[in-house]
């Protein structure tokens, strides 16, 4: 098997695991930086730059919110403990759509 071949099974055994990726590198002893670089290859090779961008939906919030919240991204990222402010709870949704981060 060659190291392409190795790396795609890799990333196959990764989405099936539903783990996030901190989680999956850390059981494979990989870096997270291998697992990403050989995420990014294989996206580029199917010719797909960003499959998950297409995974977001507008968002509709109504106060009052919850004194607490999660937003779970597709990727296993948690951000917790907006309080009700609605405004930060857009803010942060748009950044990580633009690949901004938080």
């Amino acid at each position: 098997m060659s190291k392409k071949e190795e790396m795609y099974a890799m990333l196959a055994e990764y989405r099936a695991s539903g783990m996030s990726q901190n989680e999956f590198c850390l059981s494979r002893q990989i870096s997270l930086h291998v697992l990403k670089y050989w995420t990014r290859k294989e996206r580029a090779e199917k010719g797909s730059a960003h499959p998950l961008k297409m995974r977001f939906v507008p968002l509709q919030v109504q106060e009052p919110l919850a004194s607490s919240l999660e937003i779970v991204f597709p990727n296993g990222v948690k951000v917790r403990g907006f309080g009700s402010d609605a405004d930060l709870v857009m803010r942060v949704a748009q950044r990580w759509e633009t690949g901004l981060g938080c």
